[in-house]
């Protein structure tokens, strides 16, 4: 336990969090504002898994573009977060690496030192966290978002 600014005991978060079969990745909805959930007519489109098919074209582009061959998108956990407003300018995405330089998993700070949780997906550890800010990377044209995949 730790002591914050306000004087209250907080728990650290756990050093490794895992999900497989059993408890698998939490999932989440997201309802574009002033949109609310309806009840789903047969032959309505099926809603977008948007980290699916995120997966599914960063797999492609890694298998396919030469210069990105080295990337193991299997050890990359895709993500996304609300972005704060609706402005079309601002984060798009980002790249979080789950280790310090030349792989550490704890590095010293002075007399702290600081050390990376660390993602378990069916046994495999994540080394990347790619986060899309949503709605946000959502509203630009297909080029752009196809160059925000590729920076």
């Amino acid at each position: 336990m730790t002591e914050t600014r306000n004087g209250l005991l907080a728990f650290p978060p756990p050093l490794a969090l895992r999900w497989d079969a059993r408890s698998p990745l939490p999932a989440r909805w997201v309802i574009p504002e002033g949109r609310r959930p309806r009840a789903r007519a047969v032959d309505a489109p099926k809603p977008l898994d948007f980290t699916v098919a995120m997966r599914t074209l960063c797999d492609d582009i890694a298998e396919r573009c030469e210069l990105l061959w080295h990337i193991q998108m299997p050890r990359i956990l895709i993500s996304f977060t609300p972005c704060r407003n609706r402005s079309r300018y601002g984060l798009q995405a980002r790249v979080t690496p789950l280790r310090f330089r030349e792989g550490a998993l704890i590095r010293r700070h002075g007399a702290i030192e600081y050390q990376v949780q660390r993602f378990f997906v069916d046994g495999r550890e994540m080394l990347y966290v790619l986060t899309f800010c949503l709605p946000r990377f959502l509203e630009q044209s297909f080029e752009e978002k196809l160059i925000t995949v590729f920076h």
